[in-house]
């Protein structure tokens, strides 16, 4: 029993940190920004990088996305004490992405941009007692917001289909007495006597 105790303690002590680290990444959105952005012109270009690799991993081309050029500009924000910077963007993509993404997908993703923030999560996320970047891409996924956007996505892409669809189906078949389908009918009948 104490061994299940410790457990529920950890689990909580864990989503505790998630609650946490959600309310700094509101206030720190709320007083720098969407992307709390306050660098040089080194850390700002070191941004760009970042920003330009997850949107290329996003959009399924990481195959243009070199791991060390990435890696080295999440390491020179780190450096520049900007940790925070690397953590929020990385938040806001997985925050993005759970709206939209199936379980697959979405793993892809989180995988290879925790990946990229491997060194920030161990230099400066855990140490400053946030919780790490897959606990947070783990939480952001399974909110019930989340599900819900995701579920209204599902169903709308099926409604829209079927409105195509069965404006199709009309032209195509008239099932009316008199419609085209009525007279093709009696047509080949006809033609059989």
């Amino acid at each position: 029993m104490m061994r299940m105790h410790n457990a529920l303690d950890w689990k909580k002590a864990r989503w505790e940190r998630v609650q946490l680290t959600v309310y700094t990444f509101n206030l720190r959105q709320t007083l720098y920004g969407e992307d709390g952005n306050r660098s040089n012109s080194k850390g700002q270009l070191s941004s760009i990088k970042l920003r330009t690799a997850f949107d290329h991993i996003i959009a399924r081309r990481s195959h243009l996305v070199s791991f060390a050029d990435t890696y080295h500009a999440a390491f020179d924000l780190l450096l520049m004490g900007e940790g925070l910077q690397v953590y929020q963007v990385a938040i806001s993509i997985f925050r993005k992405l759970s709206l939209s993404y199936n379980l697959e997908d979405y793993t892809f993703v989180s995988e290879i941009i925790c990946n990229l923030c491997a060194l920030v999560n161990d230099r400066y996320v855990l140490p400053k007692g946030f919780a790490c970047t897959k606990d947070m891409s783990d939480w952001l996924y399974h909110r019930p917001v989340a599900a819900r956007w995701r579920h209204l996505r599902r169903v709308s892409r099926w409604v829209g289909r079927i409105c195509v669809w069965l404006t199709a189906f009309k032209e195509l078949v008239d099932l009316a007495p008199g419609g085209k389908i009525a007279q093709r009918c009696e047509l080949e009948f006809y033609s059989l006597v």
